[in-house]
């Protein structure tokens, strides 16, 4: 009755498998979304000295902070420099 080891059965290596595909899908939708935002940023506010875009889309990402727009040429350079090791690796 309770001597026999429990084996895992066909329905939860399917269900870890799932998991493991649709964390894997949920990442690169993440990681789709913050290089999206991050170019629409840099689009917007690229020259730096510049007036606000007229299209109210852009607008919505426009920033005159110079230190935020470092950020976020940095952030989008470490992410392209780690994707692209791990795609070289």
């Amino acid at each position: 009755d309770g001597d026999e080891p429990l084996k895992p059965s066909a329905r939860f290596s399917e269900v870890a498998v799932l998991a493991r595909t649709g964390g894997r899908a949920l990442a690169a939708l993440a990681l789709a979304l913050f290089l999206i935002h991050k170019n629409a940023v840099l689009a917007a506010s690229l020259p730096a000295p510049r007036p606000p875009p007229e299209t109210r889309l852009l607008r919505r990402f426009y920033t005159a902070d110079l230190w935020c727009i470092a950020r976020h040429v940095a952030e989008l350079l470490a992410a392209v420099v780690l994707l692209g090791t791990r795609c070289y690796c």
